[in-house]
């Protein structure tokens, strides 16, 4: 992708971030990471670095381990963050509602989130909660990507995994000027044109176009009837 678009535009596509979600988020930490309490070395933990630290607190806090499996407590962590929820909101939730063993899961991924910072590391999943906290607690860093990115393009995504990342409109959305979406059955409330069922070369030409580029149409329905042909 990336050397379709230098073919395309040249220089100017240096300026475009061409890449996925984690990505992306991964590049906007190693930038302002230090404004949430990491430093920009830190590090991505695998599955089993997470396993190896959540059975370590689930021993610490005597609990059985067969009653709370580590890849369990981490499934319903991740769920948590996938939905914005930090340990604080799972345990006044859990205790609202009485459910014991949910308070259990909400105080192990609180430890659990305390043993991450400490070692200056994040899980897969805070590659995506961290950027949300960052943009949606730090104006300053918002505003720098409100200037950067006029536009995101976010092709063939699925709207119930957007709606699940919990990202609310803060990445995609009041974050940035203007979103669009092109894929299969997307249908996004935050967005200022729906695409949906409209080619990728059409949709391209509207950005090119609002933003005074001059490269003719022709030359992505090109690109899109080639991405075509290789479905």
């Amino acid at each position: 992708m990336k050397e379709r678009l230098s073919n395309l535009l040249g220089s100017q596509a240096q300026d475009i971030w061409a890449m996925t979600f984690h990505s992306a988020c991964c590049r906007i930490l190693r930038r302002d990471i230090e404004r949430m309490g990491f430093t920009r070395s830190f590090t991505i933990y695998d599955s089993s670095d997470s396993e190896r630290i959540m059975k370590e607190i689930i021993k610490d806090m005597e609990l059985d381990d067969k009653t709370f499996p580590a890849k369990y407590v981490l499934g319903a962590i991740s769920r948590e963050k996938d939905k914005m929820v930090s340990p604080g909101e799972m345990l006044d939730r859990a205790e609202r509602t009485g459910d014991i063993r949910a308070q259990h899961i909400a105080r192990a991924y609180g430890k659990y989130q305390t043993r991450l910072k400490d070692n200056n590391a994040l899980d897969f999943d805070d590659i995506l909660y961290v950027t949300v906290k960052l943009l949606q607690q730090d104006r300053e860093v918002r505003e720098y990507y409100q200037r950067k990115f006029h536009y995101v393009l976010v092709d063939e995504y699925n709207v119930a995994e957007f709606q699940n990342l919990g990202f609310k409109g803060t990445i995609v959305g009041y974050c940035f000027n203007r979103s669009f979406f092109h894929g299969k059955g997307f249908r996004g409330r935050m967005v200022d044109i729906d695409y949906r069922g409209r080619g990728l070369g059409t949709l391209m030409n509207k950005i090119l176009n609002d933003v005074g580029f001059s490269i003719g149409l022709r030359l992505f329905e090109t690109v899109n009837k080639e991405n075509m042909a290789s479905y």
